[in-house]
């Protein structure tokens, strides 16, 4: 694969946001951690990343033609999804039979999905099954 602006564009470089005061108002600045001397001031957060990302452009682009050496990020950031374990306990028994009214409605059943039930009573009693 080349290493063109393409490429670097693609590359997980972690920006640090600094809000800064003088005496011509409140900015922002956002720059690479990775390659400090890239940055971008803006008085909206969007117009400094829209700095960034002029400046990181034209500083690649010099690299490049000069042959001068880029910094790559220092971390690699996940390209795939995490996975989170999530323990659940699972329900053995239902509380004491209670008969409900069912309607045309859809009603769910004890955590598995959703049906319908057409009939008039509706044993919670039939849930149990579904439970164990």
């Amino acid at each position: 694969m080349t290493k063109d602006v393409a490429y670097y564009r693609t590359l997980p470089y972690e920006r640090e946001w600094l809000a800064r005061d003088d005496e011509s108002g409140r900015y922002f600045v956002v720059r690479l951690k990775d390659i400090p001397e890239i940055y971008g001031t803006g008085w909206a957060k969007q117009e400094a990343l829209a700095a960034l990302r002029s400046a990181f452009d034209d500083q690649i682009t010099w690299c490049l033609e000069e042959g001068l050496p880029i910094s790559e990020p220092s971390t690699a950031r996940a390209t795939e999804p995490q996975t989170i374990e999530v323990q659940v306990e699972r329900v053995t028994s239902v509380p004491t039979p209670v008969v409900q009214q069912a309607s045309a409605e859809t009603r769910t059943r004890a955590g598995v999905g959703t049906e319908s039930y057409r009939g008039s009573m509706v044993d919670v009693r039939e849930f149990q099954e579904i439970a164990a």
